[in-house]
């Protein structure tokens, strides 16, 4: 076996150092013409080459919720593959920390890596070019009408002095090599992190000059300084590929100077006289007060209207805030405390509800909004109202906590917790969590902790409805049989046509008191979803499926005032991913809702389980 992994990995290097004559790189380019590509069309074909039929795409898997944002980077990397005007302009992305920018342009370098390894992401460059420039450089612009291919640019000073000193004018035989675009190498991904304006060097960016090199002119002052450029800066390394710079407008004027060349002219000024063509993919991160500054100063218009602004807010749908958690909490090591399913969704419910405006001009309070943006149905509402409603609420998500502080929450009750983390241990964190908090004023603070009680109300729902979910009969089997009899009787059905009454659909509108108005909106909307993703991830079909089979409170309070703590009920609620300590204090709280004359605790906006 280890032979064998050997081997592999040998061919592979070898595959990978592949170098030929740039006589045969021009056959090769007149074969497959997408070795001629350009920056924004090579990340475009990274995205399609990694979505999968009928999903997001595959490259951006650990984002959630943002659809809307990646459509947006999307649409500006398919329309820079056409070379229309919007590949002059800074991709920038702005939001409050923790939003996913980071991880959005992290998740592109990576998978731009991956596809450069791939034959389908061939690379080539001129052997020993500081900035994997495009080959087809070598052809003077004079001559390129006769390619089959666009080509753009120029040779770099040193691949200049390269032809001319080293090779004599031999542009066929000038060597040609694979590339493989490294982060790590610094080759085809740049990153520049911005900090203090009045220390930075502009050399970080453009890249350096060697003087030992310029001292040794004897006869070609021009050509001694062409080799003396390193072209070792993050826009060098970026060339063909991406550059990210994070923190972008911590930069001084010089740096965006810089930029603003780059975006428009394709072209990077130099150390002393002369140009750098550069084709690459100009990704910015910004905070939201930063760029906010930037647009009120008058003297940045040029830079403002070079960018491509792309807002990057928190997440506003808990089922994809406790995806995060979710994910993070897998990677924890064995032997940690068990996280409740109910710590996960306490914990991203308050994430949410912090970052929802108090009130909105369409009359929905922050708990309603805050179940509608997770697609649940409310009296009133017309299916798909939590879309539209986040697009009336454009400032909705650019503030609030960070899912950062709520990973630091869920960290510091698993490290203490002995055997499980439940609900009321993560209540109590967030609580003193946010004593903890070192950036936020007083009444920001104020308005966050006068949150809790309404968490502790739907810590009270929860609890409900888990024990009304363990006292269900054959519940899993029953969601099943509706699943199907639904999914048989919406493909009879078509979205351009009327659905037919069939009984399963009369069920669900029953169960979730539709009105007889919005019914036919609702069943449209059934057979739309139906063809694109499972019924049972809808939330619709969720909702319904309790309200149809889940026994009402009052029945599950008899059966638990009868008998308290009994064991096919901590058998179930552990078979719905409750550890054994959570599961009996699920029991132990539902028995106390369940006395007579006790006020019930987390009552709902959404419809109540029949």
């Amino acid at each position: 076996m280890n032979d064998d992994l050997l081997d592999q990995i040998k061919t592979e290097l070898a595959d990978l150092s592949e170098e030929l004559p740039f006589s045969d790189y021009l056959t090769r380019v007149e074969e497959n013409p997408q070795l001629a590509r350009l920056s924004h069309q090579l990340i475009f074909d990274v995205v399609n080459a990694t979505a999968q039929p009928g999903s997001e795409r595959q490259m951006f898997s650990d984002l959630f919720g943002i659809e809307p944002v990646l459509r947006r980077v999307v649409d500006y990397l398919a329309a820079g593959a056409l070379r229309l005007d919007v590949r002059n302009r800074i991709l920038l992305l702005v939001g409050p920390p923790g939003s996913g920018k980071s991880t959005l342009v992290n998740q592109i370098k990576q998978a731009l890596e991956t596809y450069t390894r791939s034959e389908d992401g061939l690379v080539y460059t001129i052997k020993g070019c500081p900035v994997q420039e495009d080959p087809l450089h070598l052809i003077p612009p004079w001559h390129r009408q006769e390619l089959p291919v666009y080509v753009e640019g120029d040779l770099c000073p040193r691949c200049r002095w390269f032809l001319r000193e080293v090779h004599g004018g031999a542009v066929a035989d000038i060597p040609i090599v694979r590339v493989i675009f490294s982060q790590a190498e610094g080759i085809g991904v740049g990153t520049f992190v911005a900090t203090d304006p009045r220390s930075e060097d502009l050399a970080r960016l453009v890249g350096s000059v060697d003087r030992s090199l310029i001292s040794e002119i004897s006869e070609d002052a021009q050509s001694s300084a062409r080799r003396a450029f390193r072209l070792d800066g993050e826009l060098n390394a970026g060339n063909r590929g991406l550059t990210d710079l994070i923190d972008v407008f911590k930069m001084d004027h010089r740096f965006l100077s810089v930029l603003l060349t780059l975006s428009q002219e394709h072209t990077i000024k130099l150390h002393g006289p002369g140009t750098l063509y550069a084709d690459e993919v100009l990704i910015a991160q910004s905070n939201l007060a930063e760029f906010e500054a930037l647009v009120a100063d008058p003297t940045a218009v040029a830079l403002v209207d070079r960018l491509y602004t792309v807002q990057v807010p928190y997440l506003l749908s808990v089922r994809d805030e406790m995806r995060i958690y979710d994910k993070l909490a897998t990677g924890a090591a064995p032997g940690a405390a068990h996280l409740s399913p109910l710590a996960l969704r306490l914990a991203a419910t308050f994430a949410v509800l912090t970052r929802l405006f108090p009130q909105s001009r369409d009359g929905w309070k922050p708990m309603e909004r805050m179940r509608l943006y997770e697609g649940a149905y409310l009296p009133g509402a017309r299916p798909g109202e939590g879309e539209r409603l986040r697009s009336a609420v454009p400032g909705e998500g650019l503030s609030g906590v960070s899912p950062r502080f709520i990973a630091e929450q869920l960290s510091r009750a698993t490290a203490h917790a002995e055997a499980c983390v439940g609900g009321a241990n993560i209540m109590a964190n967030l609580a003193d969590g946010l004593t903890r908090i070192p950036n936020i004023d007083e009444a920001t603070r104020e308005k966050w902790s006068a949150l809790l009680p309404a968490l502790r109300e739907e810590y009270g729902r929860l609890v409900r409805i888990a024990l009304q979910k363990a006292l269900a009969t054959d519940y899993d089997e029953r969601r099943l049989e509706i699943s199907r009899s639904l999914g048989n009787e919406l493909e009879a059905s078509s979205a351009e046509s009327d659905p037919a009454e069939s009984p399963t659909l009369v069920r669900i509108d029953r169960a979730l008191n539709v009105p007889q108005y919005r019914r036919n909106e609702f069943r449209k909307h059934w057979v739309a979803v139906s063809g694109s993703t499972p019924l049972e991830s809808e939330p619709y079909f969720e909702q319904a499926v309790d309200a149809l089979l889940l026994p009402r409170w009052n029945e599950v309070a008899r059966s638990l005032r009868e008998t308290p703590m009994s064991d096919p009920i901590l058998q179930r609620l552990r078979g719905q991913g409750f550890c054994e300590v959570e599961s009996r204090e699920i029991l132990r709280l539902g028995t106390e809702m369940a006395q007579p004359r006790r006020r019930m605790p987390g009552r709902s906006h959404s419809i109540e389980p029949h």
